[in-house]
C-alpha cells in the first residue's frame, strides 16, 4: 500500500460515506475548540496568578473598629501608590498588587498617622496587616476663660492647635450631626444599690 494509497482523503470519503465525513468535522472542530479553551483559560490563569493583595482591618481604643479611614499603599521602588478607605466594618482591601516591597500607612483626621514599612507581597499572597489607631491630643487648649463651661458656652478651640476636636471626630466616626444647645434633662438618683440575693 502506497502512502499516497493510505492518506486519508476527506473528499473520497464524502463521496463514499457522507455520515463518516461529517463526523471527522464534528470531531475536527471539537478538537479545535478544546485547544482555544485550554489556551483561554492558560492565559487568564497567567494574569491571576501575578499578583497579591494586602487587606487588613483598622481600629483604636475607644470607638472599635474606623470608618472611612484613608489606606495608602505605596510601592517602594518605583514609587506608584494605591489609596482606598476602609469600610463599614474597618476593613479595606488593596488587591491588584505585583510582586515588590511596599510601604502601607492609614491615616484619619484626629489620629496619629500609623506606618508599617517594608511589607513585602509575593505572587498570589493575601497578606494580613491590622493598624490600631492612636488619639491625637485634642484641639481644646486649657486655657479656657474661666465661667465659660458654667455660662453653657462650648470652650473656644485655639488655632495653633492639631487635628479635630474629639467631638468632631466622633461625628465624623459616626456619621451623626451633633448640635449644642440648653434644655432640661431628666434624670434618675440612685442612692442605694444592694447586691441580689442567692434566693
Amino acid at each position: 500500500m502506497s502512502s499516497e494509497q493510505s492518506r486519508f482523503d476527506l473528499r473520497t470519503v464524502s463521496r463514499r460515506n457522507p455520515k463518516q465525513a461529517l463526523d471527522f468535522s464534528i470531531k475536527r472542530s471539537a478538537c479545535i475548540f478544546a485547544c482555544l479553551f485550554l489556551a483561554t483559560l492558560a492565559a487568564l490563569a497567567q494574569g491571576v496568578g501575578t499578583s497579591g493583595e494586602i487587606t487588613g482591618t483598622v481600629t483604636d481604643s475607644a470607638v472599635g473598629v474606623v470608618l472611612k479611614a484613608t489606606v495608602s499603599v505605596v510601592d517602594t521602588q518605583t514609587g506608584l501608590q494605591r489609596t482606598t478607605t476602609t469600610d463599614s466594618t474597618g476593613q479595606f482591601r488593596v488587591a491588584g498588587l505585583y510582586p515588590a516591597t511596599y510601604d502601607v500607612s492609614v491615616e484619619m483626621p484626629g489620629f496619629a498617622t500609623e506606618i508599617r514599612k517594608s511589607v513585602t507581597v509575593a505572587v498570589g499572597q493575601i497578606v494580613i496587616y491590622d493598624f490600631k489607631l492612636k488619639w491625637t491630643r485634642d484641639r481644646v487648649q486649657s486655657a479656657v476663660p474661666p465661667g465659660s463651661a458654667a455660662n453653657g458656652q462650648p470652650p473656644v478651640a485655639s488655632s495653633d492647635s492639631i487635628g479635630p476636636t474629639l467631638l468632631e471626630a466622633l461625628q465624623d466616626q459616626l456619621g451623626l450631626k451633633l448640635e449644642s444647645g440648653k434644655g432640661t434633662v431628666e434624670g434618675v438618683v440612685i442612692d442605694h444599690i444592694e447586691k441580689p440575693s442567692g434566693n
